[in-house]
């Protein structure tokens, strides 16, 4: 993966091939494939990315954003909801999910926990990945909130 050089990652510790995900070696139920899980951490802002690779043609993100509360007025879920309706280079809402069906993927989704809110899209191969992965981080890194846009979320107008 190209993040191994220049772009401020670097390589973190991970499971191997025939490692078992509980701590042993070659348990048949929890052991790695031939590629093993690879991960790289983001020197300046301490983003980590884990890639693990199973045979098929899905390919699959889940982006995790720690989502801590301030209250119990819903902040979390309400951003995991403005989120989808556009972003700083794709505004429109709806696009982002149009995007992803026409890469013959299932949409996009998301989830709220108590500390975190996940992101997920997946496609049928990496030609339409490499097109919703960037359009998805687009959204979740900067999406477009205003007040129309929270508005519409908060008060269903």
């Amino acid at each position: 993966m190209a993040c191994d050089v220049g772009l401020g990652f670097e390589g973190i510790p991970t499971f191997a091939e025939g490692e078992d995900l509980r701590g042993g070696r070659g348990s048949a139920n929890c052991a790695l494939g031939p590629s093993g899980i690879r991960a790289w951490r983001h020197t300046a802002s301490g983003i980590r990315v884990v890639r693990f690779t199973e045979p098929g043609p899905l390919v699959s993100v889940s982006i995790i954003v720690g989502t801590v509360p301030w209250s119990d007025a819903g902040h979390p879920h309400t951003l995991e909801h403005i989120i989808f309706l556009g972003s700083s280079l794709h505004p429109e809402r709806g696009y982002l999910d149009t995007l992803a069906c026409r890469c013959l993927g299932n949409g996009t989704n998301a989830f709220t926990a108590n500390e975190y809110t996940c992101y997920t899209a997946s496609t049928a191969g990496f030609e339409g990945f490499s097109h919703v992965l960037p359009c998805l981080l687009d959204h979740v890194l900067r999406p477009r909130i205003d007040e129309a846009t929270f508005a519409s979320e908060v008060y269903h107008v």
